[in-house]
């Protein structure tokens, strides 16, 4: 199935090439003074890396040679030959991209499914947060699984978002549908949810819309929060995170403070999901044993080995 990726913060004021990976893939990312530009990072006359070149005159200049291409992906210019005209096959491979929740995304294919769409992004009594990008010595899919794994908030984030004299998971439903996977409320006792002080049972709601994008919504006392993942696999046991949080209340909390608060969140996932072997899960459970707690990451590793039709699971 082909996916859009994301590969970049859309603020980056960064104007120099970089060099990206995606998929086991050499990437570069080119500013330019009005777009952004993404390819394959291969010289089409050479091979050379043009994530190690230069720019030039609004132009991206090959570092091996010379070659200088422009912003229509066409050679211009040929240092060694002046008056030679380029050939069309010297092109630059371009991939397509798009811009959306304070992100780059690019895409690997021709045609992608488009991304999901988040209307707390576009609803106003939102406040938007996008936190990362956060580095992931693991698989994607161990990530994921991660993201989607309530039962261990009692022990990784205990104090934070779960308490270990607590930590039954109540009865909830999970449903694979044409959208992906959709969970029915699911109930867990915080220490402190919203920033009141006390202890509360909260609410979530889990879809996955992608193999790589998934989110949440959380009801607590003070209102809603909703936070998105999207993971970009650098290889098979590599991974980038990009979370997007909106909220309707907590406006007066500092953005700074947020994000600190959710950075340490990973910090302590990441140690974990690290540790998982093997590095890349069996979508058959041939190296692991699942619990009940696990329904979730059970639907999704079912729904990543078939498109199923809408049934309840469980």
């Amino acid at each position: 199935m082909s996916q859009w990726y994301p590969i970049a913060l859309s603020s980056d004021q960064t104007t120099n090439l970089q060099s990206i990976r995606l998929l086991n893939q050499d990437l570069f990312l080119w500013r330019s003074h009005d777009r952004v530009i993404v390819g394959i990072d291969r010289c089409p006359h050479r091979g050379a890396k043009l994530s190690l070149g230069w720019i030039s005159e609004d132009c991206l200049v090959c570092p091996y040679h010379g070659l200088t291409y422009d912003k229509t992906r066409q050679c211009t210019k040929i240092p060694a030959h002046p008056d030679l005209i380029p050939s069309q096959k010297l092109q630059i491979h371009q991939l397509l991209i798009q811009e959306r929740y304070g992100l780059i995304w690019t895409t690997l294919e021709s045609s992608s499914q488009d991304l999901p769409i988040f209307p707390q992004f576009h609803d106003e009594q939102y406040r938007n947060i996008l936190c990362g990008p956060y580095y992931y010595k693991a698989s994607a899919y161990r990530a994921m699984e991660n993201f989607l794994d309530v039962s261990h908030f009692p022990y990784i984030h205990e104090g934070l978002l779960g308490t270990r004299s607590h930590p039954v998971l109540k009865p909830y439903t999970v449903k694979i549908n044409s959208k992906g996977i959709e969970t029915s409320a699911i109930e867990i006792l915080q220490p402190d949810p919203d920033g009141l002080g006390k202890e509360s049972y909260v609410t979530y709601y889990y879809q996955v819309h992608r193999p790589y994008i998934a989110s949440f919504t959380k009801i607590t006392a003070a209102g809603e929060f909703f936070m998105f993942l999207a993971l970009t696999p650098l290889s098979d046991v590599e991974c980038i995170g990009w979370m997007g949080l909106a909220m309707n209340y907590g406006h007066d909390i500092p953005e700074t403070e947020i994000k600190a608060f959710q950075d340490k969140l990973v910090e302590q996932d990441i140690k974990i999901v690290e540790s998982q072997s093997p590095l890349v899960p069996s979508l058959n459970w041939s190296d692991e044993y699942p619990l009940p707690s696990d329904k979730l990451v059970v639907a999704y590793r079912q729904w990543l080995r078939s498109n199923s039709d809408s049934k309840e699971l469980f």
